[in-house]
């Protein structure tokens, strides 16, 4: 709740309450869980040193309890967290051993398709990064089809986080009014102003914009992101943006 009123502090004062009192009662499934909400709320304000070091260990503790759902939902944000530091093949490894862990979902349980998606999400990202732009392209497209048919207000932001990233891939690789056009969409399909990927989305069409020579709506973009990332304390995306 205090994430959603944006205490941001409050809300991580109260989740490392919650983990110290899990330590206190010696009770791993209950110190697990307090690990992976503190570890999401790290993540959701880009402490992402802090947020990768409590996935880490919610994951292998949720791993020694058998516990494969939450291992999984751990490993796929330790290989986020690593990515976005920049350890780009730690976060491979992470997102290989991942891979049995999301095999072994049942196939209708939902959240199967999004993580799945959202490693081949995270794997484009390094690639984009790294100017691989046709492997890039191949693993959001790979994302798109792992969620292709499904309920989309049960999907999330998931496909608006697979096509912003496409976008600025075909706008790299000279496909610049594609690639507008998908981040574009991308915006059409969040769900409100006040959802944290927002700003994401809108960094991504001004990027998309000024690549183009669009300076002026780059900028009126650039500036929508800024307010966003401000508003929910994203004071790294804020600076870039």
């Amino acid at each position: 709740d205090q994430l959603l009123k944006a205490d941001f502090d409050g809300a991580i004062q109260t989740l490392k309450e919650q983990l110290k009192l899990a330590k206190t009662v010696d009770d791993p499934a209950q110190l697990a869980r307090s690990q992976e909400e503190l570890a999401s709320a790290m993540g959701k304000l880009e402490l992402y040193p802090q947020a990768l070091e409590r996935y880490t260990e919610s994951y292998q503790l949720f791993l020694s309890l058998g516990n494969t759902f939450h291992a999984a939902f751990c490993l796929l944000n330790r290989a986020d967290m690593l990515a976005r530091l920049g350890s780009y093949d730690e976060a491979s490894g992470a997102l290989d051993e991942l891979t049995p862990l999301l095999n072994a979902l049942p196939a209708d349980n939902n959240y199967k398709s999004i993580w799945t998606a959202f490693s081949y999400l995270i794997r484009a990202q390094m690639d984009l990064s790294e100017g691989r732009l046709p492997e890039a392209r191949a693993n959001c497209v790979e994302a798109l089809a792992k969620i292709a048919g499904k309920d989309r207000k049960a999907l999330g932001n998931t496909e608006a986080a697979i096509k912003q990233t496409l976008g600025l891939v075909e706008v790299y690789s000279g496909a610049t009014g594609k690639g507008i056009k998908l981040c574009r969409e991308a915006l059409t399909l969040l769900d409100n102003s006040e959802d944290h990927e927002y700003g994401d989305s809108y960094a991504s069409l001004a990027e998309a914009l000024l690549e183009s020579g669009d300076a002026r709506n780059s900028e009126i973009y650039a500036l929508k992101a800024q307010e966003s990332f401000a508003a929910r304390h994203r004071l790294p995306s804020e600076w870039r943006a």
